[in-house]
């Protein structure tokens, strides 16, 4: 609400817009620009559930009757087994280095002397620090997608495909993975706490695709 008061509509193309809608109590925003070209590039954390989806869209339009008699939708989730629904839960940002575990990166990092310390953390974990600077890690670092097919009366059939998280800088020990944790435990205090940033504002990405 306050958003719109100022100009701003629910959207963001980067992580510092994202921060300032939740700063500004934002309900959902989606993601635009530079952000949503980002994830389209980032397309293998989520191919695999494609792949399932167009197969399950096009053995329904198959087997049902109503295809090319009249309109019609169809939710592929509804008909995942529980195997295929895993393909749901998707992260982004990259791969942190399997070098060492997180928690032992995170010892030597912070047991250290600033600045010292970061530098050889850089130098020895670079496959942490690139998943730590990519915006990406912070927008949609833990998120579920699905998605909706709309099968039109000449035949034609358009999913839309929906991709949410929350900006919620919290650790989450049960469904997040330890980099985020890690940096949560101490970003979220301040960030929600103290500065007010909304933890239960959603980051969103919404895109169509033709199947054939």
């Amino acid at each position: 609400w306050i958003a719109e008061q100022i100009g701003l509509d629910n959207t963001a193309s980067n992580i510092r817009e994202l921060l300032l809608q939740s700063l500004l109590q934002e309900d959902e925003v989606y993601l635009q620009g530079d952000a949503f070209e980002k994830v389209m590039e980032s397309s293998a954390s989520y191919s695999e559930y494609q792949r399932i989806v167009r197969q399950l869209v096009k053995e329904e339009i198959k087997n049902n009757p109503k295809y090319k008699q009249e309109s019609f939708s169809y939710n592929p989730d509804e008909y995942l087994s529980d195997e295929q629904n895993k393909k749901r839960r998707i992260y982004f940002g990259g791969e942190t280095s399997d070098k060492d575990r997180l928690w032992v990166q995170g010892v030597k990092l912070f047991n250290g002397t600033f600045p010292v310390s970061i530098i050889a953390s850089r130098k020895e974990y670079p496959e942490t620090w690139a998943v730590a600077e990519n915006e990406l890690t912070w927008m949609l670092r833990n998120a579920w997608i699905s998605s909706d097919a709309y099968i039109d009366k000449d035949g034609s059939v358009v999913v839309t495909y929906r991709i949410e998280d929350k900006l919620d800088l919290r650790p989450d020990f049960q469904n997040k993975q330890p980099l985020y944790n890690i940096i949560s435990i101490l970003l979220g205090v301040p960030y929600h706490d103290i500065l007010g940033g909304n933890p239960d504002m959603k980051t969103i990405v919404e895109w169509q695709e033709v199947v054939k």
